[in-house]
């Protein structure tokens, strides 16, 4: 056994790491094969702020699960708990400040999550619906 692999406690923080990203892939496999799992097709790929965090701050709810994603400084990294933290790994979020809210099942919270992600707007949507620039979009959000 080498000390690098073991953390204060003595567990092996790497390979509860990889336990816990291999659940999270079951997890998506059984939601997906269940068929209640919506997949982001026919939306644009997440569009992401500078490549890294959100747009603006989103809300996502299923059921009892409630989810407030905020976008946050670079170098922050993901400040989020359980699902939400391995969504956002997957997705390529690299900034983001997550709260979950209400229930605790990762089922709820997960596709909480997922809504939130889906309800985002980047400024090129809005942009379109619009009918405006989108530097326009962008100059007014940014004088907030």
């Amino acid at each position: 056994m080498s000390s690098e692999s073991l953390n204060s406690t003595g567990a092996f923080s790497q390979a509860n790491d990889l336990k816990s990203r291999i659940l999270f892939t079951i997890l998506i496999l059984i939601i997906y094969r269940l068929g209640t799992y919506v997949p982001l097709s026919g939306i644009d790929p997440l569009a992401l702020k500078e490549g890294r965090t959100l747009h603006h701050d989103v809300k996502g709810k299923n059921g009892a699960g409630k989810v407030i994603l905020r976008s946050a400084p670079a170098g922050t990294g993901i400040i989020a708990g359980g699902p939400i933290r391995s969504v956002c790994e997957v997705l390529g979020i690299q900034d983001v400040v997550a709260k979950s809210l209400g229930s605790a099942n990762p089922h709820n919270v997960l596709k909480a999550c997922v809504d939130g992600l889906k309800s985002q707007n980047s400024p090129k949507i809005l942009s379109a619906i619009r009918g405006k620039k989108i530097s326009d979009i962008i100059l007014k959000r940014e004088a907030k």
